[in-house]
């Protein structure tokens, strides 16, 4: 299975991003845009393994005691052909991603270990005309889950589904 950990958003808060992704695709002659249901904020890519215990203990432990904190979004940006909306950065949030991440490589899982940044994909391979202008609206949202997600294709199609949960106090 291939797995990561993220933060899944409520309906406010999603409807938000897909407001911002809409304006970008009304502005693009061609893209590959993130689904509705695939948004999400990365914590840690797993990356292929059989662990799937291994890595249920590993968020148990990361989230055991704590407490649900607020995400909110700041800018609008791309890497390479990659769009993002950025995460104001805080404290809760940089260290929701530091626990999970050690929790994960004291587990054995080998995965990347690169600064985090967060930001949610909304698009990837944009072409446009002419330069691109989105103001991104300031949303806020209660982080209280974290998200143990399976990543596969169905039928051709990317789907990303939560396998385990642990909720924040």
């Amino acid at each position: 299975m291939r797995l990561f950990i993220a933060i899944n958003f409520d309906k406010n808060f999603k409807d938000g991003l897909i407001n911002i992704r809409e304006e970008l695709r009304n502005q693009s002659v061609f893209g590959n845009f993130t689904l509705d249901e695939n948004l999400h904020l990365t914590l840690a890519f797993i990356g292929e393994t059989k662990n799937i215990q291994g890595a249920k203990n590993a968020v148990d432990r990361a989230f055991q005691n704590f407490k649900s904190f607020k995400i909110t979004t700041e800018k609008i940006g791309k890497f390479s052909d990659l769009w993002w909306v950025g995460i104001k950065e805080n404290i809760s949030l940089i260290t929701a991603a530091e626990n999970i991440q050690k929790e994960l490589i004291a587990s054995g899982f080998n995965i990347e270990k690169r600064k985090f940044k967060p930001h949610i994909t909304i698009a990837r391979q944009v072409v446009s005309k002419e330069k691109i202008f989105i103001t991104p609206p300031h949303l806020t949202m209660n982080v209280s889950r974290i998200s143990l997600m399976q990543s596969s294709r169905i039928s051709g199609k990317l789907c990303y589904t939560e396998i385990y949960g642990k909720d924040l106090l």
